[in-house]
């Protein structure tokens, strides 16, 4: 049932983002998937947002590198925001217009 959810969910679902004065909110649909859910992060708990690269499957022995956005929270911990970007430059547009929007300041993270 999982796999059908999973896979039902790749072909039909749309993730919106929306970024307000209070927070990020992403929702992810029509068809719920149980280890994608929606979440909220409020701007008080977003301390830095960047682009980190990641490599969730392999073609014939090489790495599928994909690009994510996340947030590191002021209790110092990374949570991914968004992810599944094939070009690292759309990962990093969502980045600044969020950064931009939200007034936080960009700086490496380590």
């Amino acid at each position: 049932v999982s796999f059908l959810l999973y896979t039902l969910g790749l072909m039909f679902n749309k993730t919106s983002i929306v970024v307000t004065s209070q927070g990020v909110d992403i929702t992810n649909g029509p068809i719920p998937i149980p280890f994608n859910p929606n979440r909220f992060m409020a701007v008080r708990d977003i301390e830095q947002l960047f682009v980190e690269e990641y490599v969730p499957s392999k073609t014939n022995g090489r790495p599928d590198y994909t690009y994510a956005v996340t947030a590191l929270t002021t209790s110092a911990e990374r949570q991914r925001l968004v992810g599944g970007f094939s070009q690292p430059g759309h990962a990093l547009y969502l980045e600044q217009e969020m950064e931009t929007f939200l007034s936080i300041k960009d700086k490496p993270v380590y």
